[in-house]
């Protein structure tokens, strides 16, 4: 069994475990993640499953981020944030948690609970690389989609409600301006 902090990242352990992992959401859908505080019976739930899956980046909370789980897989770990965006948009993308929506910083989550999931059922290796690789492919896909989307898109500035986007702006050129 396989523990996600949240829906995102839920769906990407989905993909990549399909049908031979059973995965639940710490915070459950429809759940304000940035407010959200586990109660004692979720956080026994993580500790108790075979792998809990991040987001990391400062997403969760020190009391989620310090769970004593079996094996835990932080998916902003082993990125380069500041290394993987272009900075000149958005001086303070390092401290935006919202990895997941740039595609391509979000293929290297999955690769990543690819790589967990095989480290704890090697059996499975060939089933979880073809679904990671698919999703993969879906995310290249999305990738360029928005590329060919946004080429002749003269405006550069989009609003957004919540500071998320500093990736996804930094990503395609874009300019966030949060309210």
């Amino acid at each position: 069994m396989a523990v996600a902090s949240f829906s995102p990242i839920f769906e990407f352990a989905k993909k990549v475990g399909g049908d031979r992992v059973e995965v639940t959401s710490l915070i459950p859908v429809g759940t304000e993640p940035h407010d959200f505080d586990p109660t004692v019976q979720q956080v026994q739930n993580a500790e108790t499953a075979d792998m809990v899956v991040l987001n990391g980046a400062g997403f969760e909370g020190e009391q989620i981020m310090g769970m004593n789980a079996i094996f835990v897989i932080d998916t902003s770990k082993a990125l380069n944030l500041t290394a993987d965006t272009d900075r000149q948009h958005n001086e303070d993308v390092s401290s935006d948690p919202h990895i997941w929506l740039d595609p391509l910083l979000a293929k290297q989550q999955v690769e990543q609970i690819r790589d967990g999931l095989i480290q704890i059922d090697p059996r499975n290796a060939e089933y979880y690389t073809k679904n990671a690789n698919n999703f993969l492919m879906e995310l290249d896909n999305l990738d360029r989609t928005i590329r060919e989307r946004l080429s002749n898109c003269e405006k550069k500035d989009f609003i957004a409600f919540h500071d998320a986007f500093s990736y996804f702006a930094d990503r395609y050129g874009l300019n966030q301006h949060s309210i």
